[in-house]
């Protein structure tokens, strides 16, 4: 009796081990688990995010896309003459046709999220600071006087507007400043741009002359090669002096 009674006293307690050992493994197998869920689950949503941030900065898209942006240089009430380049744009970013800004990057440097504001600056010879540009070799800063005819004042500050495309006088521009200027990101095509220099405070200025050509952008090409197209109409002047001179023969006879 003694060995039989020892005997199953052995077996409970190797029964008792493996179901230990088995209760202790599947918390184990649980853990891992759930640890693989949310590894998988943070890969899909880190990919997710990549591809949606991917898809916004592509455009413009190097050696593809072809944008344009109205663009204006405004002192106190008015607009000066358009900028043109004065530097090779090999960014593809530079002055287009009637005071456009052209968005054609060439490389990856100039395309997606590094299309910005001051490649085109570079372009033109438009230095931009914090405080000043110069443009047309000429330097606009802040504290200079502005009489814009309803008052007369040297508390100005540069100031970049930018409207959304087919924007008119009553949208309200988004005003950046500092920094923020040069680094203004192209993100969409027919944008209207001014940097200007105006009295503190000032909301909104006129929309940049340029913004007609915004219509039709191709066309302004077109438009300058048909300005070249009067001067072959002297040489077609000129015909009716050959056809005199037969006249003057005949006399001679």
């Amino acid at each position: 009796m003694g060995r039989a009674s020892t005997s199953k006293k052995i077996q409970r307690v190797q029964q008792a081990g493996v179901r230990k050992t088995q209760s202790s493994r599947r918390p184990s197998a649980f853990v891992l688990l759930c640890l693989a869920i949310i590894i998988v689950g943070s890969l899909a949503v880190a990919v997710a995010r990549k591809s949606k941030v991917d898809a916004q900065v592509l455009a413009p898209v190097a050696n593809q896309d072809q944008w344009y942006a109205a663009f204006g240089v405004y002192n106190c009430d008015q607009y000066l003459d358009a900028l043109t380049n004065v530097a090779d744009a090999k960014s593809g970013i530079g002055a287009g046709k009637a005071g456009l800004i052209s968005i054609a990057p060439t490389e990856g440097a100039s395309a997606g999220r590094n299309a910005k504001f001051s490649f085109f600056a570079d372009a033109t010879g438009l230095e931009l600071t914090d405080n000043s540009f110069t443009a047309h070799g000429k330097t606009y800063k802040a504290g200079d006087a502005c009489d814009t005819g309803k008052k007369k004042t040297t508390d100005t500050e540069v100031v970049l507007y930018s409207w959304p495309p087919q924007a008119s006088d009553k949208v309200a521009p988004t005003i950046l400043r500092g920094s923020a200027m040069n680094d203004f990101r192209f993100v969409e095509d027919r944008a209207i741009m001014a940097v200007a220099l105006v009295p503190k405070g000032t909301k909104t200025i006129p929309l940049p002359p340029s913004i007609d050509a915004l219509a039709n952008p191709s066309d302004t090409s077109s438009a300058s090669t048909t300005v070249v197209t009067p001067t072959s109409t002297p040489a077609a002047v000129v015909t009716p002096s050959t056809t005199a001179a037969p006249t003057t023969t005949a006399k001679g006879k």
